[in-house]
């Protein structure tokens, strides 16, 4: 197939996106679209292979064989590499993971195990050693069933193949748009909801082969116009930006543009050497950009913006080399094999490598790679221990049930005394343990949480309907109406998530959808400042009323990084988080806490003075967790509480 330049140049410009985003670099927030950009090059290019050799001298086997062969040995050898040196640098919880990830990369599945993991935006995530490899698996499994398809139809409907790629282009479009807003992570990872954007590219090579009238307009115009689109794209899409939907055609509808007006162009910046460098190196960048910006994140909370700089160099560089080194040697040398030896040699490499990940999943990480003293530390500090509450007769069996509308509450302290009710979200269940401290084995209290704001006619719009916050509020307002008159409400709940959406997970919908319709049209921040007061102050109608401030949120999980910085004997970066930030970020919250202690004179708790300073707010102290992950409080942060909660409790 003749070498086009053009699209060597789109390479370019879908890596330099991507890494650039990645890497967090010229505030490219939609930089991501530059897998959207491969996709469509890819489909481009694998309609033109087929559909030139169709129907007499295509060989499946040989499609798939020549795939591998592209494919196939950087990314084994990326997963060997990881995997080798996670041994020596990555904690036994975390290798264990990296196995399993490194098992699906090579097997071209990861997209199905990430989309039941955390989200592709989200924290949590940023820390998955091969998180890229989605896109391999998703192109992957394209490669797949492509040619199949496409064989199909050759010998059966060959005028209609054109009419198919149309018809199968809308419908995953289609599906695209819907499950982007009803199932997300769905729409992300999933093939059917991709592939328009490959079959786009096919689309667009029958174009150019059947010489449909295009405008005559000079390519350079097309180029300007297309490449105007993708970077404003990449300036203004963001992480909250529901993707791929009807957003990506964008990126897609440019992308197009070029392969259909540029064959011929001989821009300058599409023939500069240092484009079509970038562009002949784009697979191994993508390939080995991500592991560097999970290095750079993974030992240290805040990475500097030269540190990140240089990351972006070391990916160019180990791009160079794995290209110079591993793709072209391995192509060269597999081209003298058949095509069923590739394939053969492909599968059993794949076979004997997932075997192996498995193993070491199986072992848990291998834990007795580290010495007992260390081992040691590693499990304390990875360890999440959430609490086990239980019901009057000593069950796990409290809480609430929304598809029963059951409410049973759990015991705190004193099952025989009901002094006070701990009522919230899971920050409420965080702090349970400090509250029965605090008023001492003598009393006792209920706990009443779910996964909603303490908005009494209002459900969460990351939850739906089917949550019944609604039906919960209801049950408990009931119980607090049936207590004794002295009885005290404790309130702690996640606020600024419910706000502002988890800072620990950017792509999360977040939000308050009110039963009162009217209210779902004003302006969300101040509605909710004046229904949480609202609320606040129902509450403290019926009894006494306590609400924490927020609980400090540190963004990442506090002790799976002190474990990964125990592992290299770094002790003393402790987690902070800046007092600003929270400020900023907490801004609505406090001044909704601040109306209700106005209005109704509902006492606020303060967590600041013992878990903050003037300048940082803290998710460990010598080395020692305050947090069981990211914004639940363990017994360590607990501990920290009870000067506050002892003062006010006992005045």
């Amino acid at each position: 197939m003749i070498f086009r330049k053009d699209i060597n140049a789109l390479r370019a410009v879908a890596v330099a996106l991507v890494v650039l985003f990645h890497f967090s670099l010229l505030g490219l927030s939609g930089g991501y679209i530059g897998v959207d950009i491969f996709f469509v090059i890819s489909g481009f290019l694998m309609t033109a292979l087929i559909c030139k050799n169709m129907p007499n001298d295509f060989s499946i086997l040989g499609f798939y064989a020549a795939r591998l062969r592209r494919i196939f040995p950087a990314l084994f050898l990326l997963c060997l590499v990881l995997l080798g040196l996670g041994w020596f640098f990555v904690p036994p919880a975390d290798y264990a993971t990296l196995a399993s990830h490194s098992a699906s990369s090579v097997g071209f599945f990861s997209n199905f195990l990430y989309k039941d993991e955390a989200g592709y935006f989200d924290s949590p995530s940023q820390f998955k050693w091969l998180l890229h490899t989605w896109s391999l698996s998703v192109e992957w499994q394209f490669y797949l069933i492509y040619p199949l398809f496409m064989a199909m139809f050759y010998k059966f409907l060959p005028h209609r193949v054109f009419t198919f790629l149309v018809v199968l282009t809308l419908l995953s479009l289609g599906a695209s748009i819907y499950f982007s807003y009803t199932k997300p992570e769905f729409a992300f990872f999933y093939l059917f909801t991709r592939i328009w954007e490959m079959t786009a590219g096919g689309v667009a090579w029958f174009i150019g082969q059947k010489k449909i009238h295009l405008y005559q307009i000079k390519p350079i115009y097309v180029e300007a116009m297309a490449l105007s689109a993708i970077i404003l794209a990449a300036f203004v899409f963001s992480a909250n930006t529901m993707w791929p939907s009807f957003f990506a055609l964008v990126p897609v509808l440019a992308t197009v543009s070029i392969l259909l007006y540029s064959m011929q162009s001989n821009s300058k910046w599409i023939v500069s050497a240092p484009v079509q460098a970038l562009g002949l190196w784009s697979y191994s960048i993508y390939l080995w950009h991500w592991p560097i910006v999970v290095a750079l994140g993974y030992w240290t909370q805040d990475v500097p913006i030269w540190a990140k700089a240089v990351g972006v160099l070391a990916s160019v560089f180990a791009g160079f080399l794995s290209y110079r080194f591993i793709e072209l040697p391995s192509k060269r040398q597999l081209s003298r094999l058949s095509h069923n030896k590739v394939i053969f040699l492909s599968l059993f490499m794949m076979a004997l490598f997932v075997g192996v990940c498995g193993f070491i999943s199986s072992q848990k990480g291998f834990p007795k790679r580290f010495d007992d003293n260390l081992r040691l530390q590693l499990a304390e500090a990875g360890a999440i221990r959430k609490d086990n509450f239980r019901d009057e007769n000593n069950r796990r069996v409290c809480g609430y049930w929304p598809n029963r509308d059951e409410l049973k509450p759990c015991i705190l302290g004193n099952k025989d005394d009901l002094s006070y009710i701990v009522l919230g979200d899971s920050h409420a269940a965080s702090v349970a343990g400090a509250i029965v401290q605090a008023f001492g084995n003598q009393k006792g209290g209920h706990l009443y949480t779910h996964q909603c704001a303490t908005i009494f006619n209002a459900e969460l719009r990351s939850k739906g309907k089917d949550n019944n916050c609604t039906e919960f509020h209801q049950q408990v307002l009931k119980k607090i109406e049936q207590s004794p008159t002295d009885t005290i409400i404790i309130v702690a709940n996640r606020y600024s998530a419910t706000i502002k959406g988890p800072n620990e997970a950017t792509n999360t919908q977040f939000g308050v959808i009110y039963n009162d319709q009217a209210l779902n049209k004003l302006e969300p921040q101040i509605v909710y400042q004046q229904e949480l007061s609202k609320s606040l102050c129902r509450l403290q109608s019926l009894r006494k009323t306590y609400a924490f401030k927020p609980i400090p949120e540190m963004g990442i999980s506090v002790p799976e990084f002190l474990a990964r910085r125990a592992l290299l004997n770094i002790q003393e970066q402790d987690v902070t988080y800046p007092m600003r930030t929270y400020a900023e970020r907490h801004q609505v919250a406090i001044e909704s806490l601040r109306k209700a202690r106005e209005t109704c004179d509902v006492r606020l708790i303060d967590p600041l003075p013992v878990l903050c300073d003037n300048l940082h707010c803290y998710g460990s102290k010598a080395g020692v967790p305050y947090y069981r992950d990211d914004d639940h409080l363990n017994e360590a942060g607990r501990k920290m509480l009870m000067p506050v909660l002892n003062k006010l409790f006992n005045d």
